[in-house]
C-alpha cells in the first residue's frame, strides 16, 4: 500500500511538472525590423522604417521620409502602419497594410502681380492602404516590395493622393 501511494504521488508530481511546462512559443523569434526604402532613396527622399512584429501574422510600424531637395514637394512624411501577414512563417509572405500619413507638403503658387513664386509648407494628413510581399532569409535579412495609395484629407492641397510604394531592404533582430 505504501508503495502504491508512493507511485501515485510520484505520478501526480510528474503530471504537475509536465503541465507546468509552458509550450514553446514564438517568443524566441526576432520581433524588430529596421528597413530602408531604396526606391525613395533613389528619388532623393530617404525613408527609414521600424516595424515591431506583434504576432505571427500582424505587425505595427512607422516610416519616416524626408528630403532636402527644394524641387520635391514632399518635405517630411511620417507614416504609421498596421500589417496583416498571410504567408507561411513568422510575419512574411503576402501582406495587406492600413496606413496614415502625417507630413509637410510644399505648395507652390505664382503671383503674377509681383512676378514671384510663392512657396508655403502645409501640414497634411491622410489614410491609405497598400499590398505587398515580404521575403526573409535564414540570417534574418529582409526584402519587401509593396504598392498602395492614400488620400489626403486637406481640401486646400492641389494633390489629393499620396503614393505608398517601396522596394525595401533591412534586418530583423
Amino acid at each position: 500500500m505504501k508503495r502504491n501511494s508512493l507511485l501515485l504521488a510520484f505520478a501526480l508530481l510528474f503530471c504537475c511538472v509536465g503541465f507546468a511546462q509552458e509550450e514553446e512559443t514564438t517568443s524566441d523569434q526576432p520581433r524588430d525590423e529596421i528597413k530602408v526604402n531604396m526606391l525613395f532613396a533613389l528619388a532623393e527622399v530617404p525613408e527609414l522604417t521600424y516595424e515591431r512584429l506583434l504576432s505571427e501574422d500582424t505587425g505595427l510600424g512607422v516610416s519616416v521620409g524626408f528630403t532636402w531637395n527644394d524641387d520635391i514637394e514632399y518635405k517630411l512624411g511620417i507614416v504609421p502602419f498596421y500589417r496583416f501577414y498571410f504567408g507561411d512563417g513568422y510575419a512574411r509572405g503576402f501582406f495587406l497594410e492600413a496606413n496614415t500619413f502625417f507630413g509637410s507638403v510644399a505648395q507652390y503658387d505664382y503671383d503674377f502681380t509681383t512676378d514671384m513664386e510663392i512657396t508655403e509648407n502645409e501640414f497634411t494628413f491622410g489614410l491609405g492602404i497598400a499590398a505587398g510581399a515580404k521575403f526573409l532569409t535564414s540570417k534574418n535579412w529582409i526584402g519587401e516590395i509593396y504598392l498602395g495609395v492614400g488620400r489626403y484629407f486637406n481640401g486646400s492641397l492641389g494633390v489629393e493622393a499620396y503614393p505608398r510604394i517601396g522596394i525595401v531592404f533591412g534586418k530583423r533582430f
